[in-house]
């Protein structure tokens, strides 16, 4: 059968038979419905090669509680977190988008099989034959590579169950497990997406009750990866034995099983793998296997190269472990999905900051020798006395004036003329006082001296002298 899981044989839905998806996907026949749309076998007209559609199913398929808004969010993450997986053993993601009326749509490889729902199985009480126990374990093995990988990206897939584990190709000389459907998966480091930060609500359950651990049924916002491995512990007990370990009439029953009750040993098994079963159904998450590598380690004694697939999963655990730095914060005042384990966090690497103080130090030493070597180079400039106040500058002016002579007496004006030309000129007042000083009144200060001839020089000596002041 050629399909794409988890599918559920339904009526022929012909209603989409014929489109054009996006101006290149053509619609030739429904496979089957899934938990949020219907899976079309498609033809890629650009690549002229077979896909899967998984299309949005109608609003008159949908629970009342369950908004087409919200359905068109989970639809696009489910493309987003499967497209970040590269993993042979993850069902992988072409394209996505939105049709011409608006409905949202995932393009996948189309696989040729069947999921482990339609598989062969002991009836309950019936013994498993030894190799197809271990064919069954290789089978886990493969599953536990691909949710390495998404777990490794810190994805939290939360509904694990036979129908999301597809088996491609199971006639032929290599089957292969392909891992499916991530629709109501969780990013663990929140915020990655958008859509992560509203989807699930607090107190809400997704999944499939039967497979779901303890804590997931309390709240779907508590699963983490070891709510995967019970999940798996749940496909593994009911692939061996035939039936499901909490297996109850209703709804409710099962859900007081799952937190309340033990469940029976596995028949028809080893002790050891019986016992590695039942770890996985530990109600306290502490008490079960801590990573899907630790589980796959515990697992390879009961598969056929079952030592070379434990390897595989922890290679794919560590290949993309850290988280991305640059995560966006959620929105305020939205309900945020949170990663709560009990075990204790692993420590986190800082990067060291050592390089850069050093860096800065050098840089901040190299800045302070040049403005020294600067300021060295420049001549250092006189610094001018305080000034002094303007009151003393206008009296000594005014001593100078009075102290001297306005006119010379005419019998030594002959003597005083000889003097005062081999006299030294007048010392100028000193630079650092002229900004100070302040040109006092006119009627204090006396004109410069003018030049006398001979004949005036002679008169004044017969004459008595007059100032400049009683000429004016």
């Amino acid at each position: 059968m050629l399909g794409l899981g988890p599918l559920m044989v339904q009526p022929s839905d012909d209603s989409n038979v014929g489109r054009i998806i996006a101006e290149r996907y053509r619609v030739d026949g429904c496979i089957g419905s899934g938990g949020l749309g219907r899976v079309y076998r498609s033809w890629d007209l650009r690549l002229k090669r077979p896909v899967a559609l998984k299309l949005l199913r109608s609003e008159e398929d949908e629970p009342s509680d369950s908004p087409s808004a919200t359905r068109d969010r989970r639809l696009l993450k489910e493309a987003r977190l499967a497209g970040r997986l590269s993993s042979p053993h993850v069902v992988r993601v072409f394209d996505s988008g939105r049709t011409e009326r608006g409905e949202p749509f995932i393009i996948l490889e189309l696989l040729s099989g069947h999921d482990l729902s339609q598989t062969s199985r002991p009836e309950p009480g019936e013994l498993l034959a030894p190799d197809e126990q271990r064919k069954v374990v290789g089978w886990i093995l493969q599953a536990l590579t691909g949710l390495a990988s998404a777990h490794a990206e810190g994805i939290v897939h939360r509904d694990l169950k036979p129908s999301n584990l597809f088996l491609v190709d199971p006639e032929g000389p290599s089957p292969r497990i392909k891992l499916l459907d991530f629709g109501v998966s969780k990013q663990s480091w929140a915020a990655t997406l958008p859509e992560e930060s509203t989807l699930t609500q607090s107190g809400s359950y997704l999944g499939t009750p039967v497979y779901a651990s303890p804590e997931q049924l309390r709240d779907a916002r508590l699963a983490d990866t070891r709510s995967d491995i019970w999940s798996v512990g749940v496909v593994l007990y009911e692939l061996l034995c035939g039936a499901r370990p909490f297996d109850r009439p209703s709804l409710p029953a099962v859900g007081a099983a799952i937190v309340g009750e033990q469940p029976a040993p596995l028949t028809g098994v080893s002790a050891d793998l019986s016992a590695t079963v039942l770890r996985c159904l530990e109600k306290d998450p502490a008490r079960r296997f801590s990573s899907v590598s630790e589980l796959a380690r515990a697992l390879a004694p009961f598969a056929d190269d079952g030592e070379a697939w434990a390897e595989r999963v922890a290679d794919a655990l560590t290949r993309n472990a850290d988280p991305s730095p640059n995560l966006e914060p959620a929105p305020s005042g939205t309900e945020t999905e949170t990663w709560i384990s009990e075990s204790p966090p692993a420590p986190t690497r800082r990067a060291s900051t050592r390089p850069f103080l050093a860096t800065l130090a050098l840089f901040a030493l190299g800045a302070v020798g040049v403005a020294a070597w600067y300021h060295s180079q420049r001549a250092p400039e006189a610094v001018p006395p305080p000034p002094r106040p303007l009151e003393q500058a206008t009296l000594q002016s005014q001593e100078q004036s009075t102290d001297t002579p306005q006119a010379e007496p005419a019998a030594t004006a002959a003597a005083g003329s000889t003097e005062l030309a081999q006299a030294p000129p007048p010392e100028a007042p000193s630079p650092a006082l002229l900004p100070t000083l302040q040109r006092p009144p006119r009627h204090m200060v006396a004109p410069p001296p003018q030049p006398v001839s001979k004949a005036s020089a002679d008169q004044a000596s017969a004459s008595q002298p007059r100032s400049v002041l009683d000429e004016r």
